[in-house]
């Protein structure tokens, strides 16, 4: 059963206030460039969920994830308890019609209160064959936030403590979505920055699609534009990655040679109509997903803002000495351009044996053909290393 037949279901139901929902499992790519989540994972600042770029700090907002994704930013958010074994199969039971016996094995397949969507798969048939549309409708939408807005590092499971969500099939459009899954996105972007992390999680098809709107000149050789868009689907779709399997090397090169007026600020007065600016996407607080809280600010991004009407009035411009403060509070690059350290010069009379360890280095260099940035810049790492995310490409 596709999706056009589950939405028919729903909407003979009444349960037309989900129906956003379905919209936004649509606002997902095939694939992630693992090129940009990469580079752009490692300018992100956790105390302020940010990214210190060259040109200053930039980030994912409440009005990127409202054009990208077209999903509610205001209302309730909701507690996402972590449940025991008997609580999760009571869960499973009442909401979607198993018994115990079957949701303990499946607790036992996967050692916590998650489920495979293998697993779904099977109940999801079994409920269209029975008829039980409100079953078929939860284990539909359940199955769409594991793999879009709040998916993890599993790639194969979701927690059923979503399932709550999803109770009344009627006020589910209750909830703020939009805001909840930012703050998942900013959660797993500061665990991402770790040393030992490998891996990135989160809905990162707003992360790719926000880099697109704001980088279009940067990404031009790895997104295209995608033929049948109009500005009523929600802005993510504007866009569609190409297939390229060149390195995360030249884009973080690029990232770090990049100039302010290569970035587009204001990218959605085109979607405007379809999407209004609204006061509450300057909202300066915290933002929460389950006991966890976020700051979301705003005000230290305003460059963002410069055409939002007249909740931010003027041309905003970063002064010369918020430049001078950025750059020195902030690591300018990540590509390392000067040597570290100057040797003194000596005569020739005074000098003296010195360690030869960078000698096959410095050779290396020499035989290098200067147009070759790539093996340049290697050599470079090679020889002054830092510390980077090379572990997520």
């Amino acid at each position: 059963m596709d999706i056009l037949v589950v939405r028919l279901i729903v909407l003979s139901l009444g349960h037309s206030a989900i129906m956003w929902r379905f919209d936004s499992g649509m606002t997902c790519y095939e694939m992630i460039d693992k090129r940009i989540i990469s580079a752009f994972v490692e300018w992100w600042l956790r105390d302020i969920n940010s990214f210190h770029l060259p040109i200053g700090e930039m980030t994912i907002t409440l009005d990127d994830v409202s054009s990208l994704l077209h999903i509610p930013i205001t209302g309730a958010f909701f507690s996402v308890n972590v449940f025991n074994k008997d609580d999760g199969a009571d869960i499973l039971t009442e909401f979607l019609g198993v018994s115990h016996d079957v949701a303990y094995a499946e607790f036992n397949v996967t050692r916590t209160t998650t489920v495979r969507y293998s697993w779904l798969l099977e109940v999801y048939y079994q409920h269209c064959r029975d008829q039980h549309w409100q079953m078929v409708a939860r284990i539909f939408l359940l199955f769409l936030v594991g793999c879009t807005l709040f998916s993890d590092k599993s790639a194969y499971a979701v927690s059923v403590a979503y399932l709550e969500c999803f109770r009344d099939l009627n006020s589910c459009e209750r909830y703020a979505w939009g805001a909840t899954a930012l703050a998942y996105l900013y959660d797993n972007l500061r665990k991402a920055i770790m040393h030992q992390t490998r891996t990135v999680s989160g809905h990162l098809t707003l992360l790719q699609a926000w880099v697109y709107e704001h980088f279009p000149i940067l990404c031009r050789d790895y997104c295209r534009l995608y033929s049948s868009y109009v500005e009523d689907y929600p802005r993510a779709l504007k866009w569609k990655l190409k297939r390229d399997k060149s390195l995360v090397l030249p884009f973080r090169k690029a990232l770090d040679e990049i100039g302010i007026d290569e970035v587009y600020w204001t990218p959605y007065e085109e979607h405007r109509l379809r999407r209004p600016f609204e006061e509450v996407f300057l909202f300066r607080g915290w933002i929460r997903w389950a006991p966890n809280m976020y700051a979301h600010m705003p005000d230290i991004i305003l460059r963002q803002y410069v055409d939002a009407g007249t909740v931010v009035q003027g041309h905003v411009v970063c002064s010369n000495d918020y430049i001078d403060w950025f750059r020195m509070i902030s690591h300018p690059y990540i590509i390392c351009r000067e040597p570290l350290h100057e040797e003194p010069t000596v005569h020739a009379a005074d000098a003296e044996p010195t360690d030869h360890a960078y000698d096959d280095v410095t050779h290396a260099a020499d035989d290098v053909d200067p147009a070759d940035d790539t093996i340049h810049i290697m050599i470079i790492l090679k020889v002054y290393p830092i510390h980077h995310h090379e572990k997520l490409i």
